[in-house]
């Protein structure tokens, strides 16, 4: 699995590179759905698509397909969920217009990405036990 640097666009025009193992879905942040959370349900009721107003859908997706497509390894888990937080932390800095906006949505980043690496594992490793 390769991964490349891509761009995304903010409704500003100013482009956003996000690492990913494939061409974005989408190239507009606000043409994204939510791809944010568990799926159907609370688990996707709790998980923000947003960070203090920031658009972090495109991270989602990115980390999804990622986790679909890597290798069943505590090392490919976790290498991914790092691509992750560096996706989530471009968006928000991205999309800040602000020094005090872009230090709360950084602190953000970093609470949704301990979660994910976190209460992730369990999610992932159902994901590759199905794939058996």
């Amino acid at each position: 699995m390769k991964i490349k640097e891509y761009s995304v666009t903010t409704k500003n025009g100013k482009p956003v590179k996000i690492l990913a193992c494939m061409n974005p879905l989408l190239i507009n942040i606000d043409d994204y759905e939510s791809y944010c959370g568990a799926g159907k349900g609370f688990g996707d009721t709790i998980i923000p698509d947003k960070i203090w107003g920031a658009k972090v859908s495109p991270a989602c997706w990115a980390h999804d397909f990622e986790w679909a497509q890597c290798p069943a390894t505590w090392d490919a888990y976790h290498a991914a969920n790092s691509r992750f937080l560096h996706n989530l932390q471009a968006l928000v800095v991205a999309q800040s217009c602000n020094w005090l906006t872009r230090n709360l949505r950084l602190l953000g980043c970093q609470s949704y990405y301990r979660a994910v690496d976190t209460f992730g594992a369990v999610v992932f490793w159902r994901l590759k036990n199905n794939e058996n």
